[in-house]
């Protein structure tokens, strides 16, 4: 029950921070990369704002990691992207009113596994103990 309960912690402080960096640098993108009325979206803003995304994604899985039980990593970080699946599937059905996001949508999701994941074998990387496995 307690490994429950820590596995639940990493995945919410996890989701939490790439939520934070996530909106943040959004934010700081639409305000350094305005866009134009009537035009949509630049380019340059989305190429920014899926740029922050991937940093935020592997902090996120840095910080599932880390926060996880021993032996239970893999389990969290395995929970944590089916949640930023869950989230991405939710925003798609909800949100999809302009057509050059529909193409958009997938390759930031795609970019935000791969980030949890690198997020998660940097931490294997760097802190890994002969007692800690990853499974």
């Amino acid at each position: 029950m307690r490994s429950l309960f820590r596995i639940l912690l990493a995945v919410v402080a996890a989701y939490a921070t790439a939520t934070v960096v996530g909106v943040a640098g959004s934010a700081l993108a639409r305000m350094m990369f305005e866009p134009r009325a009537g035009v949509g979206l630049g380019t340059a803003f989305l190429s920014a704002n899926a740029a922050i995304n991937l940093v935020a994604s592997v902090l996120a899985g840095y910080l599932c990691a880390r926060l996880a039980p021993p032996g239970r990593i893999l389990a969290s970080v395995g929970l944590l992207a089916l949640v930023f699946l869950a989230v991405a599937i939710g925003s798609a059905r909800l949100s999809l009113s302009d057509p050059h996001l529909a193409s958009y949508l997938p390759l930031v999701t795609l970019l935000d596994i791969i980030g949890l994941w690198t997020g998660a074998m940097t931490e294997r990387a760097i802190h890994a103990k002969s007692n800690r496995a990853i499974s």
